[in-house]
């Protein structure tokens, strides 16, 4: 009777432990650390508008372009041979190398780690150039590479995957010029419909979004095309 009794008993128990609460959960894993901001990560987010340490120069009509984790500024009115960068983690700015000649409404864009600049106007006057310079940040230097097709001003320059498009401008035609900087070679493709310079251009995932900008004769652009 005893060993029968014992043999109930040890269901019994075992029951009674489930009511109680079940099989214990398995240990949770602990949460990952979150990652650590760089500093002055936030030193922008919300709040409305801050002001930020000034630019070394006063400047206009020059492209901005981001490239690692700063912002680089070439030429412009007020600096036609300057180049300047900016990091928003330290509020701070560098002043770099100057470019090879002055320019302003040039058209810029980064690849591989470094900064392109088309074309854009000389000091004096407002025709085109088709110079290609491209700036090295690990050393602090320019180069001056192959030519565009035709010389180009107040356009915009803008990256998409291995290739920086150049859309719009002034001082030649109107197709999309579309440079490998890899390879180091040129081709054209048809522009957006409408002709335009001073136009503002993204590359938004893979497609070149176009808005804006101006034409002579014809005035200010509202059309909004996409390639």
């Amino acid at each position: 009777m005893r060993y029968v009794g014992l043999v109930w008993l040890i269901p019994l128990a075992l029951l009674v432990a489930a009511c109680a609460g079940g099989t214990p959960a398995p240990p949770t894993r602990p949460l990952p650390p979150e990652p650590t901001p760089p500093p002055g990560a936030g030193r922008w987010v919300g709040g409305g508008w801050q002001q930020g340490a000034s630019m070394p120069s006063a400047r206009s009509e020059l492209p901005a372009v981001v490239l690692g984790d700063r912002i680089y500024l070439p030429g412009g009115f007020g600096g036609l041979n300057r180049l300047e960068s900016y990091e928003p983690a330290s509020d701070a700015w560098v002043v770099h190398a100057g470019m090879p000649s002055r320019r302003h409404h040039a058209m810029a864009a980064a690849f591989g780690g470094r900064l392109y600049v088309f074309g854009g106007s000389p000091a004096f006057g407002f025709g085109g150039t088709d110079t290609l310079w491209v700036y090295d940040p690990a050393t602090d230097t320019w180069e001056e590479l192959a030519p565009m097709p035709e010389a180009r001003t107040a356009g915009a320059a803008v990256t998409v995957g291995d290739r920086i498009y150049l859309v719009g401008g002034a001082g030649g035609g109107t197709d999309l010029l579309v440079y490998a900087p890899r390879e180091g070679t040129w081709e054209r493709l048809p522009g957006p419909r409408e002709p335009r310079e001073h136009v503002a251009a993204v590359a938004l995932g893979e497609a070149i979004w176009v808005l804006g900008g101006r034409w002579s004769g014809e005035g200010e652009r509202a059309s909004v095309e996409v390639c």
